[in-house]
């Protein structure tokens, strides 16, 4: 793992884009970014926002390449993600996922072992303890 670079932007970008996240809702380099990177590929990332919701990190971005999509990945992505919310001295974040991410729900429930607590406009918020 490591943080986002300037010349990740547009891998970064075409990664969201196909999963159906429009440019303008792109938010990795703006928030704190971390990517993965194995054999010189960017096979995910997930970005926390820069600011602080009801105090707490919020995740914004947390995706993988299709193609790389295991369940070591996903392990690997959410340890990297459990470490960072510690590094920033939280012992809880908020998940935001959209409600048509079936993957990204799985890997909420599995690695989280936690239900969302609301619903708001076509997405899941989810808080989790770190």
């Amino acid at each position: 793992m490591r943080r986002f670079e300037f010349n990740d932007r547009h891998e970064l970008s075409d990664m969201l884009i196909a999963e159906g996240i429009p440019p303008l809702e792109h938010s990795f380099a703006k928030g704190i970014t971390h990517v993965l990177v194995e054999d010189d590929t960017i096979k995910g990332f997930f970005t926390f926002d820069g600011k602080v919701h009801s105090g707490h990190p919020y995740l914004r971005h947390f995706c993988t390449k299709k193609k790389y999509r295991t369940p070591k990945l996903a392990r690997t992505l959410t340890s990297a993600m459990v470490e960072a919310v510690r590094a920033l001295g939280a012992k809880k974040f908020i998940i935001n996922c959209p409600l048509e991410k079936n993957y990204l729900k799985r890997v909420i429930k599995y690695y989280f072992k936690t239900k969302p607590y609301g619903n708001r406009s076509n997405h899941e918020f989810t808080l989790v303890e770190v």
